[in-house]
């Protein structure tokens, strides 16, 4: 008996320490997110789940996988970005897991699992009508269709603000559900059903409104930032091409410059050759020989005409 406890323990072992990270790599081999910024301390977990110590820090642009945790710390923030554009800032004191992506026709829904804090969510308006994004809670769910809410969680209450758009909230074991428009607020406490929506106060609206400016502002900047980039990709293609055109031309010109100074040399080497009576290429002794011979004659001729002439 005691052999077969101690065959079944090893066995769970087993499970434990290989078999579980084993599938947990095939789960987790594609991003749902990618950290766009980040201030302060911010630290994720992504070993099996009895590894609970093993907290890394993250690093710009590295990918989330689904499970992954997020943890922010005090003044620190986490600003992600999901592959269908759905931006979520992670405000200080905050734990979240990143939720797998399920595809249902043509929409694609993506979550996050918000243990406590806060965040900020602003989905595409391109892609509102086609995209689901889902967070949820201990005690609540909310379901977006629109464009920009932020959550809170505190103890057992959760609450959703709404700044454009609509979002479904309902308490996570209950059916009923409430609307929340532009504007309004909702809260979840324990396992209640959430209240009747009620408008947000100023402080809360403009609240809503920078965050929603902000995110239009900063992917603007990462838009010209990438525009930028691509153009001093291009100029270095064509530094690239210019230089390679510089020096074929010097080659040309070197080459050019070879070819005139071997001729120089073959004129030197000639002119050279007649101030030593040498004869250059183009001459024989015979021409010039010649020309001896006409000049004897024509001084033979003046001779006789000066005797006629006595």
């Amino acid at each position: 008996m005691g052999k077969n406890i101690w065959q079944i323990g090893f066995i769970i072992f087993l499970i434990l320490f290989i078999i579980l990270p084993i599938s947990y790599n095939f789960a987790a081999e594609e991003g749902e997110a990618v950290i766009v910024s980040f201030s302060g301390k911010v630290k994720f977990f992504r070993a099996p789940w009895w590894k609970f110590w093993a907290w890394e820090d993250v690093q710009p642009g590295q990918e989330l996988l689904a499970n992954d945790w997020v943890k922010v710390g005090n003044d620190s923030y986490l600003e992600i970005e999901f592959h269908n554009k759905t931006r979520v800032r992670i405000l200080e004191n905050t734990t979240i897991r990143i939720g797998e992506s399920e595809f249902f026709s043509k929409e694609r829904s993506s979550s996050i699992w918000l243990k406590m804090g806060q965040i900020w969510v602003k989905v595409e308006k391109t892609l509102s009508k086609m995209l689901k994004f889902k967070v949820e809670t201990p005690n609540a769910v909310a379901g977006v269709r629109g464009t920009v809410f932020y959550v809170k969680v505190s103890q057992k209450t959760t609450e959703v603000l709404v700044g454009e758009g609509l979002v479904e909230v309902k308490q996570k074991k209950a059916k009923e559900k409430v609307y929340v428009t532009s504007g309004y607020k909702t809260r979840v406490v324990g396992r209640k059903k959430p209240v009747k929506p009620f408008e947000v106060d100023e402080k809360d609206q403009k609240m809503l409104k920078d965050w929603a400016y902000g995110v239009e502002k900063m992917k603007k900047k990462e838009e010209i930032k990438n525009m930028i980039n691509y153009q001093d990709d291009e100029d270095e293609h064509d530094v690239s091409e210019k230089k390679m055109k510089a020096k074929k031309d010097v080659k040309d010109d070197e080459e050019t410059e070879e070819v005139e100074d071997k001729n120089s040399a073959s004129v030197k080497k000639a002119m050279n050759g007649q101030g030593r009576g040498e004869h250059p290429k183009g001459f024989d002794d015979k021409d010039e020989g010649d020309e001896d011979e006409k000049d004897d004659e024509d001084e033979e001729d003046d001779e006789d005409e000066e005797e006629d002439e006595d």
